[in-house]
């Protein structure tokens, strides 16, 4: 039931005041000029959480960002895994293929040292579903955790049990608006405000993009020019012809980030507050332009890192992102320049996770040509196709992930180490202690096509017990799955059937989150070849559920099934080579092998000790009992988020971010990695299908409980 608007004004004027709001951009207009205002669904209030659970996922994170980069390393693996993918997929290895291949079939691997760029920035989000405590392990109710919204003390908070859900590498959205719902939760919470965590990400994505700004910077002056001037040296200078033609512009040496976005954009206002902070904090323009507008405007231009003063005997096969003829809007200050051409550093993509982004003609032309530029992708093609389901099914299974859970240096350094046994004994107890962190949250995952027994004994439980399974799509961005009586239904379609003209179409071009009329009655559609190409069984994850309400349409509406998705986001920036473990004393430099072990027994320590004290030896709780909670119910709510503070690249990294030691054309051993945040979202259980944007999740964000005897109530 919907309560009145006045209800609920004071924290609607607060959204208001925080910009949370999504503008919609007309897509027969320009991509930076924005048509219509839109309110995001919203929590009414921040849902309560126990530290040790953040502390768990931040952790984690730091182990996905390095798994991730060394798949996208990996192309053979890539190829083999997607090998029987869907035609997005298909056509974005092909893209893989003809920039990091070689050969008249692109079958042989280029050396990494021949890459466009062999440094990727990843900016992840890795979304966990707080799920039910597993049978036999001790927690509590969902009544139980119901009570600790609402009640006047200080309850025991059941444990808290995470379920993977999946990992996006390409176009993470609401990094910005995460921190501003925080910050609207915050002022109008009856208890103290520091218990509201507000997530850092609307500060620390545009951190890890300033940086691959400036480490982009640092290899084309490799003689270190930039570090006075912050811009392309002279002669990097774009070559006369570049300059050229109707679009010619003055130069201006100062790199852009530039967001390549999607015609008809709704998610301006999270993109716009990363440009400002990007500007405000770091000093770095960036515009935003989609595949259309850059196509009138990129130019790849020869690439002179060489130190080659002479342009006209350059012999470098590297070529540069060029803009001729851009306008480009200060977001701090609100001032826009006259035409000019520019240098981009970075392409940070909030866009081309879907075929439909690339229905301009031009689009996969130029999606490829970024590809074969000097500038930093975020992410490279390598990095998004780690996204799509086959290749984290792949990296369900214990022998796979072992295999890029280390730090590529940690991982190879035992072969020319004079105490080679003895490393290599260190990396595999390392990479195992690594895969069961990871593994405890991961849930079975099936492809359609395996023909392996344990694949077909869960598509027979499946089909029988369809309640305990989901079909998920195979692309990001969807937030769709197919339950219930859909499961067996697609699961039993038939095999080699002719496929009609509207099954032969994506699914995302249908139905939002449901079978189309001809695949519901089971007769025509989709042959169960196509299906298995496109999607991927996993089990259903139980989730925990609470009673709030959704401030959505101008209206509050009550809920007693909601469920809390927590998304964390992560930034790395690598070459391939992690530095070794010696280098490495900086704690917020990303950590080689020794570095991850330490985050993973720094939360082991702390969740098990009862306000940080040090037991007794032969002391420790048994795992499960209502002791093992304590930690969570004695930890303030400042101690918590300073210790999360230690998994982001921080405030303090500032000079860093003029120059990585490691950043030039001719050094490699260059991996920045960091927690950057996180992403709250709670959504209704009859609603299983569906995000933000399409109106069925409501952003949210967390609290933590005070210690014992403080008030508890949070409204």
């Amino acid at each position: 039931m919907a309560a009145p608007a006045a209800a609920s004004s004071p924290f609607v004027a607060s959204l208001l005041a925080h910009d949370v709001m999504m503008l919609v951009v007309d897509p027969a207009g320009s991509s930076d000029v924005p048509s219509k205002r839109i309110s995001p669904p919203v929590t009414l209030q921040p849902t309560l959480l126990q530290p040790s659970s953040m502390y768990r996922l931040a952790a984690l994170q730091q182990l996905w960002n390095v798994v991730v980069d060394n798949v996208s390393r990996d192309l053979n693996f890539l190829s083999q895994t997607l090998g029987s993918s869907d035609e997005f997929a298909s056509e974005l290895l092909q893209l893989a293929r003809r920039v990091y291949m070689k050969g008249p079939d692109y079958l042989e691997l280029l050396p990494e040292a021949d890459w466009p760029q062999r440094l990727q920035l990843g900016v992840f989000r890795n979304d966990y579903m707080r799920a039910v405590v597993a049978s036999g392990e001790k927690g509590g109710s969902h009544e139980d955790h119901d009570a600790s919204v609402h009640s006047t003390t200080t309850p025991l908070l059941p444990r808290e049990d995470w379920k993977h859900v999946e990992i996006n590498t390409i176009s993470c959205s609401f990094a910005g608006l995460s921190t501003r719902v925080g910050l609207a939760h915050r002022d109008v919470s009856s208890a103290a405000s520091t218990r509201v965590l507000v997530s850092d990400s609307e500060i620390e994505v545009p951190r890890g993009l300033a940086l691959a700004s400036h480490a982009w910077l640092a290899q084309r002056n490799a003689r270190g020019e930039y570090a006075a001037t912050g811009r392309v040296a002279r002669r990097t200078a774009p070559p006369a012809a570049a300059l050229e033609g109707p679009a010619a512009s003055p130069f201006n040496p100062n790199p852009l980030v530039v967001f390549v976005v999607q015609e008809g954009e709704r998610n301006y206002v999270d993109q716009r507050l990363l440009m400002i902070a990007l500007k405000a904090h770091f000093g770095v323009d960036s515009k935003r332009m989609t595949l259309r507008e850059l196509n009138d405007v990129l130019v790849l231009t020869p690439d002179f890192d060489d130190g080659n003063e002479d342009q006209e005997q350059a012999t470098s096969r590297r070529t540069n992102a060029f803009l001729r003829s851009v306008q480009v809007e200060d977001h701090h200050a609100g001032t826009t320049s006259p035409l000019q051409s520019r240098y981009v550093s970075v392409f940070y993509f909030r866009s081309t996770y879907d075929a439909n982004d690339f229905k301009p003609e031009c689009a996969w032309h130029v999606r490829e040509q970024i590809e074969k530029s000097t500038a930093v992708k975020c992410p490279s093609v390598l990095m998004h196709l780690c996204t799509m389901k086959r290749v984290q099914q792949a990296l369900s299974k214990d022998a796979v992930l072992e295999k890029f859970v280390l730090p590529r240096r940690a991982a190879a350094s035992a072969s020319s180490s004079s105490d080679a046994v003895g490393e290599a004994a260190v990396n595999q107890r390392r990479a195992a202690k690594f895969v069961r962190f990871i593994q405890e949250t991961v849930m079975g995952q099936f492809l359609l096509d395996d023909p392996s027994e344990k694949a077909q004994v869960a598509i027979r439980k499946a089909i029988e017990h369809s309640s305990a399974y989901v079909l998920k799509t195979q692309k990001e961005g969807y937030g769709r799955l197919y339950t219930g009586s859909d499961v067996p239904r697609l699961l039993q379609l038939p095999r080699r059937h002719a496929v009609s003209a509207e099954a032969s179409q994506p699914l995302g071009e249908r139905n939002e989150g449901h079978l189309t009329a001809v695949e519901a009655a089971g007769v025509e559609g989709h042959t169960y070849e196509w299906v298995a190409s496109h999607l991927l069984l996993m089990e259903r994850i139980v989730s925990m559920t609470i009673s709030g309400s959704i401030w959505r349409q101008d209206a509050a509406h009550h809920y007693s099934d909601l469920a809390l998705e927590l998304g964390t986001f992560g930034v790395v920036l690598s070459d391939g080579v992690a530095p070794p473990d010696d280098t490495t004393e900086d704690a917020h430099s990303a950590p080689p092998s020794a570095r991850l072990e330490a985050i993973m027994d720094e939360w082991s320590e702390m969740t098990r000790r009862p306000n940080n004290q040090k037991e007794e030896e032969g002391s420790r709780r048994p795992s499960g009992s209502a002791d093992d909670r304590c930690f969570d119910m004695l930890v303030t709510p400042e101690a918590a988020s300073a210790f999360l503070k230690k998994f982001t690249l921080g405030d303090t990294q500032s000079a860093m971010l003029m120059g990585h030691p490691s950043t030039s054309s001719t050094q490699v051993g260059v991996m920045v990695s960091a927690y950057a945040g996180f992403l709250a979202r709670t959504k209704s259980l009859a609603n299983e299908g569906g995000g933000v944007m399409s109106g069925v999740a409501a952003l949210d964000t967390v609290a933590f409980a005070a210690p014992r005897g403080t008030p508890q109530r949070v409204t």
